[in-house]
């Protein structure tokens, strides 16, 4: 006669199987949406044995893709995509909550065992009817599906087993150390509730996981897909320079104190880039701290940078905006960190205005700490007069005149480069191909035209 611990023991063993089978049915769920395709260094046991072409009718992906590995519910107008491999993971793991709360009680609770057997007599009914499915429909055999209906197979026996087992049982044995037969019929129905409770909250959590995880999954693919095209793109020379040479020449005009990062030894024939910047914009600082190695390097050093500027403020509706077109700049954090680049450039020229703009984007996050008169000791200029020069007309006025020039090149975001009067698109701005191609061609160009001075100076 089943003794209290062997009964014991094919409760735990149920358990066992439930958990390989929930594990079975992971691993299945994972390779769904596209997986099989994917490249992987290494495999485990389970999708090896897919991989390992030991019989020619092995092929888990066109099981997993084929008619049965998914079922499309609708809810209204929505389509709900419930792929079989869930539906396992689902069941196993609500078998193993099962018997792992209530196990100990179904020789006390027959009622129980009605909603027991009825769950994994449901659960052989759709593994065979699987089985069938691959030998004789689809022809084609998926080891971890098998293996996850063998397991289901055995948790089936188990439990009948563990039924005759309760049925043979004495009304007056004492079982499994604490007697299910005297736990009241009460906390049996409760503990036997919050059993099911789990079980369904984890099957709907699980689904929501899926749910949740494989938009996440097709909207990364159609990113990653969409980013190679552009990768593509700004790796043919070609075609970035087509892009580039096609936009028109504009004509922008210099100021007889331009606010420039001269670098040494320009010559005459330098090209010019011209950046419209704003101290607040993440973009703009990425570019900054990019600007030497991406672009300055390609050109040699012979290039001339020019800033203008181009500040956003917040409007009192709490949304961000540029500056007007009209040049008219209201107050904010971005258009006073313009104002302190100018107002240094006005006390300390060119090179001044060269250390405030490293330092507003180095400390583009602590803006207003430490604060612009911290700013200005930090680039070894009289704080005092940098504040004063901020609320002058002539430090207003350069930055109202970057505005105006923006809106008449069709500036809308920062950062906004153009490169000897061309507007740089933005799909080649980021291309080191881009301004390697270009300054191989613009200094063929100056040195067609180079006068004969130029040339003997370089």
């Amino acid at each position: 006669m089943p003794t209290p611990t062997s009964r014991s023991f094919c409760i735990l063993t149920i358990v066992g199987l439930s958990l390989a089978g929930a594990w079975v049915s992971g691993t299945l769920l994972i390779e769904h949406d596209g997986g099989w395709a994917t490249e992987r260094q290494g495999t485990g046991f389970l999708l090896g044995l897919c991989e390992s072409q030991v019989l020619p009718s092995v092929s888990c992906a066109r099981v997993v893709d084929s008619r049965w590995g998914s079922f499309d519910l609708y809810l209204g107008s929505r389509r709900i995509y419930v792929p079989t491999s869930l539906i396992g993971l689902a069941y196993f793991t609500s078998l193993a909550i099962w018997f792992a709360m209530v196990g100990r009680l179904l020789v006390a609770a027959r009622w129980m065992w009605v909603l027991t057997l009825l769950v994994v007599s449901c659960g052989l009914i759709g593994s065979v009817f699987f089985m069938v499915l691959m030998a004789l429909t689809l022809s084609e055999w998926c080891p971890p599906c098998v293996i996850a209906h063998l397991l289901n197979g055995a948790i089936f026996l188990g439990t009948i087993w563990l039924w005759r087992s309760t049925r043979r049982a004495s009304t007056d044995e004492s079982t499994f150390g604490l007697t299910a037969l005297f736990t009241p019929a009460r906390v049996r129905r409760r503990l036997a509730g919050w059993a099911m409770v789990v079980s369904g909250a984890t099957a709907l959590g699980l689904w929501f996981y899926f749910d949740a995880a494989t938009e996440v999954r097709r909207q990364w693919r159609k990113l990653h897909g969409f980013n190679q095209v552009i990768a593509e793109m700004q790796n043919d020379r070609g075609f970035v320079l087509r892009e580039y040479f096609a936009q028109p020449v504009v004509e922008i005009p210099r100021r007889s104190d331009d606010n420039r990062v001269a670098l040494a030894c320009l010559s005459e024939s330098a090209p010019r880039l011209l950046i419209f910047t704003d101290y607040d914009c993440s973009k703009c600082a990425c570019f900054e701290f990019r600007r030497h190695s991406l672009i300055e390097s390609a050109f040699c050093g012979n290039l001339e940078v020019d800033y203008r500027h181009f500040p956003r403020h917040r409007a009192e509706s709490g949304t961000t905006r540029y500056a007007a077109a009209d040049g008219s700049v209201t107050g904010g954090n971005s258009f006073r960190a313009s104002l302190a680049a100018e107002a240094a450039r006005l006390q300390g020229g060119d090179q001044a205005f060269a250390t405030m703009h490293r330092l507003l984007f180095e400390h583009r996050k602590d803006r207003p700490d430490p604060g612009y008169a911290e700013l200005a000791r930090l680039a070894a200029l009289d704080a005092e007069r940098l504040l004063v020069d901020m609320s002058s007309d002539v430090v207003r006025r350069r930055v109202r005149d970057d505005v105006t020039l923006a809106a008449r090149l069709g500036v809308t975001a920062a950062p906004a480069i153009f490169l000897d009067g061309r507007r740089v698109p933005d799909l080649c701005a980021t291309s080191p191909v881009f301004w390697k191609a270009v300054a191989e061609k613009l200094t063929d160009e100056s040195a067609l035209t180079a006068t004969p001075t130029e040339i003997a100076s370089r």
